[in-house]
């Protein structure tokens, strides 16, 4: 199982191992640019600059999902009232 942080429970942080080195990787398909000697330590660290790099940076960057929710449905409501009856 790899790193979640809360509320971004659609994001899973973990340091991939291709070709016996770790890759900051997430769930969603992102991957870090640095890669890191195959220890336990390089490990944390590829799951650090997960963090540091892309889930951090997300809610700055993104809806949370409530809010999008939200905004659809009202988009969807005041479309209602224009149809005509």
């Amino acid at each position: 199982m790899g790193t979640i942080i809360e509320g971004l429970y659609d994001q899973e942080g973990f340091g991939a191992h291709p070709l016996l080195r770790h890759v900051a990787s997430c769930g969603c398909g992102w991957q870090g640019q640095q890669a890191y000697p195959p220890t336990e330590k390089s490990y944390e660290s590829a799951v650090e600059d997960w963090e540091r790099s892309h889930a951090r940076p997300l809610p700055a960057e993104t809806v949370p999902a409530p809010v999008d929710t939200a905004i659809r449905d009202a988009k969807q409501a005041i479309g209602d009232r224009r149809s005509p009856s």
